[in-house]
C-alpha cells in the first residue's frame, strides 16, 4: 500500500515540478513537516511522511534544485497553531528560511542544497 501511494505521489509531484520548471523560474522545493500531532499519530507521522519526503528530496536532487526541509525548520510545538498548520512563529521560521534560500540562490550554486533553520536569524 505504501509503495502504491508513493508511486502515485511521485508521478503527480514530478509532473507538477516539471511543469513549474518549464516556466523558467527559480524554484525551491519544500518537504512536508511533521506537524504537532499527539499520541499514536504523532509517533507514526514522521515514519509515514518519509515515503513522501523521499520523493521530494530525490526530485530536487535529480533536477539540481534547492529544497527546504520543513521538518528541520518547524521543530517545536509552538511552531504549530494546531496539529497540522504553522503558527505565527512557525510561519516566521518558514519565511526566514525561504529568504535565506533566496539569498543563497543568488550565488547561482549549480547543485541541490538542503535548507533547515537559518543560523543568521534576526534577534
Amino acid at each position: 500500500m505504501f509503495a502504491q501511494r508513493q508511486q502515485a505521489f511521485k508521478r503527480t509531484y514530478c509532473a507538477a515540478i516539471d511543469a513549474a520548471l518549464a516556466l523558467g523560474r527559480r524554484t525551491t522545493l519544500c518537504t512536508i513537516y511533521n506537524g504537532n500531532l499527539g499520541g499514536e499519530q504523532g509517533r507514526l507521522a514522521p515514519v509515514v511522511l518519509t515515503i513522501f519526503n523521499d520523493v521530494i528530496f530525490r526530485t530536487a536532487f535529480e533536477r539540481g534544485m534547492p529544497v527546504i526541509d520543513l521538518g528541520l525548520v518547524c521543530t517545536e510545538p509552538s511552531d504549530y497553531a494546531n496539529p497540522i498548520e504553522p503558527s505565527d512563529s512557525g510561519g516566521r521560521k518558514i519565511a526566514e528560511t525561504i529568504c535565506a534560500s533566496l539569498r543563497d540562490e543568488v550565488k547561482q550554486r549549480p547543485h541541490s542544497r538542503v535548507y533547515g533553520r537559518p543560523t543568521d536569524r534576526p534577534g
